[in-house]
């Protein structure tokens, strides 16, 4: 019985580590900017996160934090 237990679970560990490994093989591409935008979907419910300020304008750290990261290029 404890062999079997031990042959299932051994069998599961190799199945997950061939999964996480092709999974983690997969292409990369970096995202192109070709007429300057950058695009970011958040939750404008969420303060301090993201939300509208009395102006209208949507602001928060989400917001911050990917033009920060557009700016240095990191895309």
């Amino acid at each position: 019985m404890k062999r079997q237990i031990l042959k299932a679970l051994t069998v599961l560990l190799i199945i997950s580590a061939l999964t996480g490994g092709m999974a983690a093989c997969g292409k990369k591409e970096k995202a192109q900017m070709s007429d300057g935008t950058f695009t970011v979907g958040f939750d404008a419910e969420f303060p301090p996160y993201g939300y509208k300020d009395e102006s209208g304008e949507y602001v928060g750290f989400d917001l911050d934090r990917k033009s920060v990261t557009a700016m240095a290029g990191h895309l």
